[in-house]
């Protein structure tokens, strides 16, 4: 709307300055009304062309958050192998957040092998990403921690960068209150924009002192402003959010595995080498690094993966690793 009437206050100015160089009179008084006219326009044009800018960011940062509240199609409760536990916590956000505790099915007396946090993608809900969260049960004998952030599923408010991190934090928590396990046994795991919530949860525990066992980045870009940029020329100022995953990565000590495919058609893989890059550069690394490399699109599990994770989490991974082609 703002766009629209700057376009048009614009033919009008323009019509003024020709009105103006062709006039035939010589009346001071049509003259300087003409012009008084041209600076009322230009005013608000700039005024208007603020709020163009303004309209722009919000309708971009609309793209960067696509909160669903709809049930999945796929979602049948009573069909699952391991069924979830309902988990409401209250965030420093002002949202009751919404998410599921899924526990592997053990013996009396065993444990699960690790406790993942998960952060699902920038659309969808825990209904539509329920089955890979089941997968790493699964396949990592894991307990899963699935986060809805603010505005996602039933999950209240809307969400926002800050909003986000601030239910991560929240999360992990709850999680280590509900699990009974320390901080440090705590893996922060997201593909695409919950991998930017994963990394600034690992960051936050980092500058706690109490720092996570690793972090895994599945599909995640180097952050929005590359991601915005990458689909249009000056797409950067068009979103306030920043989820900056790669300056993060400068500064971050732990464990990292990055994860990205070749194929991917949502999250360059160029993004992902520049996230690897940046992380291979800090000279202070405690942790190991990984880069498990696959030929598949933003949401395939490759042949091979949950091999590479195990082989992480026991630190027996480090480097680039290719996994085979399928």
């Amino acid at each position: 709307m703002w766009i629209l009437s700057t376009v048009i206050m614009l033919l009008i100015l323009i019509c003024l300055a020709f009105m103006n160089k062709r006039r035939k009179t010589n009346s001071r008084m049509a003259s300087m009304g003409i012009r008084l006219a041209q600076y009322l326009l230009m005013i608000l044009i700039l005024l208007t062309g603020t709020m163009s800018v303004l309209e722009a960011a919000s309708l971009g940062d609309r793209f960067v958050f696509v909160p669903t509240k709809s049930v999945s199609r796929h979602w049948n409760p009573d069909r699952v192998p391991y069924k979830p536990e309902d988990v409401y916590y209250q965030s420093p956000s002002g949202n009751r957040i919404h998410a599921w505790r899924i526990k592997p099915n053990l013996e009396p007396g065993q444990k699960p092998d690790c406790y993942i946090i998960y952060f699902h993608g920038n659309s969808g809900n825990l209904t539509h990403h329920y089955y890979y969260n089941a997968w790493l049960v699964k396949n990592l004998n894991a307990e899963v921690f699935a986060v809805d952030c603010s505005g996602y599923g039933e999950s209240t408010g809307s969400p926002t960068e800050k909003r986000c991190y601030a239910d991560a934090l929240a999360g992990m928590k709850e999680f280590v209150k509900l699990a009974g396990i320390e901080p440090g046994q705590v893996i922060p795991m997201g593909r695409s924009l919950g991998g930017a919530m994963a990394m600034q949860l690992a960051m936050d525990m980092q500058k706690a002192g109490t720092p996570c066992r690793a972090v895994v980045l599945e599909s995640t870009f180097s952050s929005i402003t590359d991601m915005a940029n990458n689909a249009i020329l000056g797409g950067a100022s068009l979103v306030s959010t920043k989820m900056d995953t790669n300056s993060k990565l400068q500064k971050y000590t732990g464990n990292v595995l990055i994860t990205h495919g070749k194929r991917d058609s949502v999250v360059p893989y160029v993004q992902a080498l520049k996230n690897y890059k940046t992380a291979s550069g800090v000279e202070s690394r405690q942790g190991k690094l990984a880069f498990v490399i696959h030929r598949q699109d933003h949401m395939d599990i490759p042949d091979g993966y949950a091999e590479a994770l195990r082989d992480f989490f026991a630190g027996k991974l480090d480097g680039k690793v290719n996994l085979p082609r399928e």
